[in-house]
């Protein structure tokens, strides 16, 4: 008569993009913006050119940030493994 339903829903594989890729995404995006924004002053229609200057800005902003994030995991990087050569002399 009834049937036996799931109530869980499964485990999602998300595919965040990460570093490089979102470097890639948010600089495309934000010259496809640029270029719209552009043609919307050229063209004197106020309302795409502010709206897509908006969004030009947004994904510049998001570029920076990704940067600053991707600088600092580098340098982490570099000096944890400087400290570990250091580490390792100093035990041999």
């Amino acid at each position: 008569m009834g049937y036996k339903i799931n109530h869980y829903a499964r485990p999602v594989d998300s595919k965040v993009a990460f570093g490089w890729e979102s470097i890639l995404k948010d600089l495309t995006l934000g010259l496809v913006s640029t270029a719209m924004c552009y043609f919307g002053f050229e063209t004197g229609v106020a309302q795409l050119a502010f709206s897509m200057g908006l969004v030009a800005f947004m994904f510049y902003m998001s570029l920076l940030i990704t940067l600053i994030g991707e600088l600092r995991d580098y340098r982490h990087k570099v000096k944890k493994l400087e400290l570990e050569a250091i580490k390792k002399e100093e035990d041999a």
